[in-house]
């Protein structure tokens, strides 16, 4: 029986309700009965007077493979309460050959603003499914969600792509509207979940945000404004080699996460139309290895392991090597915590040294540009099926 309702003292949302519910109907009776017993009117610290009201904008479901996980997901999304205020749905699916259970934890929070505006008001569901309501996430989700209001799923795990639960989730019956991963974190080296997304990507419009090429933004605007000027510009289609360093254990190289550094390859790739002539090949000092085609030329590619204090995976420097009329342009770019430096040198002489001021951002900042972000993005879509063409799992059109 679904637990009575209690008022929570949370921060810094100073009015909060919780209860609890073992059955999706129960969660919809909690939330009835939460709203029904909140204020209509609250009283900030200022004495200012603010209308309370359920204000969600969007869906958020989370799939978490832990507690830890589950509770990750959640201070995230506490943190984007301000901005937008979402019915959040973490489920955490355990014991699923068990039997079948559900227990939930339903929160209601409103945030009282400075002025005399109204309340932001958000609904959370930490939902554990066990037995076959773990199996399939599908049954049990869809009636949680707001009717016409958009659905974004974040998996921030593994994601099992060709599972049928999964394929589930993805279908009509959720409408989905945007896919939330960060294959930094997948297991071993990627290359699996890189071909999976991009096979999702090429059979629907979903919008698919990946937090691993997201956080190479800052990246991606040093490369681009080193080929800004005439000098160097003229080489963007005369590139013949692109090496990418990234942290890994030097007792397994192989087993280390390359969805960041191949990254690197797609997105440029994407911009200058190449393809894959063939998948990535491991090499016996650990490297990974494959020719591009781009217009008129080939373009070497490799992945190069090194040691780091870096988390293994991580970007540690990216050389980009082009030659034209006899000339020869090599773009050398590194990062630190707040900043990329980029390089340039021709012919051996240096032509310019920069500096891009940019920090490394955190879950909460690729969650707010995920949702604030709208429709599909062409370029990630094109660094997405890139990157899995070059792994092995997806085939483009080939390019004249």
């Amino acid at each position: 029986m679904d637990a009575a309702i209690r008022l929570l003292d949370m921060t810094p949302a100073p009015l909060a309700w919780s209860g609890r519910a073992t059955s999706v109907a129960g969660i919809e009776e909690t939330l009835a009965r939460i709203w029904s017993a909140a204020p209509a009117v609250a009283v900030g610290a200022d004495g200012e007077r603010h209308v309370v009201a359920r204000t969600s904008v969007l869906n958020l479901v989370a799939v978490a493979a832990s507690p830890e996980v589950a509770t990750r997901v959640l201070a995230a999304v506490v943190s984007l309460t301000g901005r937008h205020p979402s019915r959040t749905i973490v489920v955490e699916p355990r014991d699923v050959d068990g039997p079948r259970r559900i227990d939930a934890e339903v929160t209601a929070s409103c945030i009282l603003p400075r002025d005399a505006g109204a309340a932001v008001c958000t609904e959370a569901i930490r939902l554990v499914a066990g037995g076959d309501a773990g199996r399939h996430l599908a049954s049990i989700i869809p009636p949680l969600l707001i009717h016409d209001l958009p659905v974004a799923i974040w998996w921030p795990g593994d994601v099992p792509f060709d599972r049928p639960d999964f394929v589930a989730l993805m279908a009509a019956a959720v409408q989905t509207d945007r896919l939330l991963v960060d294959g930094s974190g997948w297991r071993d080296d990627g290359l699996g979940g890189i071909r999976g997304l991009a096979r999702a990507q090429a059979a629907s419009r979903i919008a698919i945000s990946d937090f691993a090429l997201m956080r190479q933004s800052r990246w991606r605007d040093a490369i681009a404004s080193a080929f800004d000027g005439p000098d160097v510009g003229q080489f963007l289609r005369s590139i013949r080699r692109v090496v990418v360093e990234y942290a890994a254990s030097p007792a397994d190289p192989a087993r280390a996460n390359v969805v960041r550094p191949l990254y690197h390859a797609a997105w440029i790739g994407s911009r200058l139309g190449w393809s894959a002539e063939a998948p990535l090949t491991l090499t016996a000092d650990g490297r990974r290895e494959t020719v591009l085609r781009r217009p008129r030329g080939h373009v070497e590619l490799v992945l190069v392991p090194v040691a780091s204090d870096l988390p293994s995976g991580s970007t540690t420097r990216l050389v980009i090597v082009a030659e034209r009329r006899r000339s020869r342009l090599e773009v050398d770019v590194t990062a630190r915590a707040e900043a990329v430096i980029v390089r340039a040198r021709r012919d051996g002489g240096e032509l310019f040294e920069r500096v891009h001021h940019a920090a490394r951002r955190t879950d909460t900042d690729l969650l707010a540009e995920a949702i604030e972000s709208g429709g599909r993005s062409p370029l990630a879509a094109a660094a997405i099926l890139l990157a899995g063409e070059i792994a092995g799992g997806v085939d483009q059109p080939r390019r004249p």
